[in-house]
């Protein structure tokens, strides 16, 4: 029997490699029809024409299309084994070497045997694919048509209420991001509270950028309020440090305005 494991597990691999191809490439193909013109207009606003327009407009698909198959793959994850089974034993019985191997007396499930086996091991380049590819790749998946060739999409938002370590609260209203790399803030308000919500100061800034090597924000115009609580005597003071906290990241923050973000995150 391992002649025929070995014959049947090659030709499904080989259709499955088939299968990949086909449906990841369909489903590239559609996605580019129907999105056409939000990548030509890439090589518009940089003035290309001719070949340069022709090879930047392939450097852009590439660039787009080759992050995306990972999130192509996990929708088509499922699929892809049954068409692959689907025409490895459609092959076997159109050669009549379906017919010759139950003549012989091997039943249909034993012949599957390599299939099924095959199917729910390849379904573990799933979870790699989900659990340590994808997360890796947020910036890069986040990016709209038009921001192909582009570090990663810039997002505009405003913050309302993004809550931090300690029960702080951020407020912002202006957040610029793009990538983890590049983030700035504009009329920036953090309510620092105790551990039953009360506040306890209020910190005030006219801007803040991120610093990646710090891993936290240089504020510009800074003051805090301290003394809020109850009884207490406020008093008002430059703030001069920098705002350092685990959940005001750039990261964080492209997550609390994008939920399709989150759907890509590990599990972890």
């Amino acid at each position: 029997m391992k002649i025929l494991d070995i014959y049947v597990l090659k030709a499904f691999l080989k259709n499955y490699l088939l299968s990949f191809m086909v449906l990841v490439g369909l489903y590239v193909v559609l996605d580019m029809l129907f999105n056409f013109d939000e990548l030509v207009s890439i090589q518009n606003k940089e003035g290309l024409s001719g070949m340069d327009s022709v090879f930047g407009l392939l450097q852009t698909i590439a660039d787009y299309y080759f992050y995306q198959t990972f999130v192509f793959f996990v929708q088509l994850s499922g699929i892809i084994p049954v068409v692959a089974a689907a025409f490895t034993l459609m092959r076997m019985s159109r050669f009549n070497e379906l017919s010759a191997t139950l003549s012989a007396g091997v039943p249909l499930l034993r012949v599957a045997v390599p299939i099924v086996l095959a199917s729910v091991v390849l379904n573990g380049l799933l979870l790699v694919d989900q659990e340590l590819i994808i997360p890796h790749f947020i910036p890069k998946l986040m990016r709209s048509h038009t921001e192909a060739r582009q570090e990663a999409g810039r997002n505009i938002f405003a913050i309302g209420s993004m809550q931090g370590d300690d029960n702080t609260l951020l407020t912002a209203a202006l957040c610029r991001l793009q990538g983890n790399q590049w983030a700035k803030l504009e009329k920036v308000d953090v309510i620092f509270r105790d551990k039953n919500f009360l506040p306890l100061s209020h910190l005030r800034a006219e801007s803040a950028a991120w610093d990646p090597h710090l891993h936290a924000w240089n504020l510009t115009g800074a003051q805090i309020d301290r003394g809020l609580g109850p009884g207490q005597q406020s008093t008002t003071e430059t703030y001069t440090a920098p705002l350092k906290n685990p959940a005001f990241t750039p990261e964080e923050m492209s997550l609390y305005h994008t939920s399709s973000a989150i759907n890509l995150l590990s599990t972890e």
